[in-house]
């Protein structure tokens, strides 16, 4: 319900669902500590998350605190807005056939912090439209396991606060014959647009089309 605040203070696992759509209507969640919503591991269910329009915050403005969505063989979120609250998307290492979307969403803090705003683990990715403000680092993309696009679009990173490597975006691990596509991004001052992780491979190609990379450190680290 739009202007009403929720509250989740830890999290809820195994959901034994095949599908669940949260519609936020510009409400605001309150993480009151480091939360899940995990779908079941061992059920041989297909599991689709989507969470539209929902602002989701830190309630000690002091801390950056996690939100975590693991297990989701399909999952989507578009439009909303992650204030001191950095998000792990996708499945763990090793597990295959998972797809991610993140659409159109804002990530911001003015906490000190050295990680990533988002961490993506997930074969088959759409980022795009999406903004990151002041986290330690932007968006890690573990792409093993996965047939389709790796699509990464239309992105603006930028006042990242990490001093050793301040990087806007990270892909890892085997691609395999897939090409990356990393297009119409823009990468603020400071910043290493693109870190290419040394346990990534493909048999295609990393191509970067139109991106602005302004006054980075450096605009691709290999």
């Amino acid at each position: 319900q739009s202007g009403t605040t929720y509250t989740l203070d830890s999290g809820l696992s195994n959901l034994g669902l095949t599908g669940l759509t949260i519609i936020g209507n510009d409400a605001t969640v309150s993480l009151g500590s480091n939360a899940s919503l995990n779908a079941s591991y061992s059920d041989n269910t297909t599991h689709k998350l989507t969470i539209s329009d929902v602002n989701f915050e830190a309630s000690d403005s002091t801390a950056i605190l996690t939100l975590s969505l693991y297990y989701w063989d399909d999952l989507n979120i578009d439009t909303c807005s992650f204030k001191d609250v950095k998000v792990f998307v996708g499945k763990y290492e090793g597990e295959s056939g998972l797809s991610a979307s993140v659409t159109g969403c804002g990530f911001s803090t003015g906490i000190s912090d050295t990680g990533y705003a988002l961490t993506l683990n997930a074969g088959d990715l759409q980022v795009s439209g999406n903004t990151v403000q002041g986290f330690g680092r932007g968006i890690n993309m573990n792409v093993s396991g996965g047939s389709g696009a790796i699509l990464v679009d239309g992105n603006n990173i930028s006042g990242l606060t990490n001093t050793e490597k301040p990087v806007a975006f990270q892909i890892c691990q085997d691609a395999g014959d897939r090409s990356p596509l990393f297009q119409n991004n823009t990468v603020g001052s400071g910043c290493i647009g693109l870190s290419v992780y040394n346990d990534f491979s493909t048999g295609g190609s990393i191509s970067l089309v139109d991106n602005v990379f302004t006054g980075c450190v450096a605009d691709i680290l290999y």
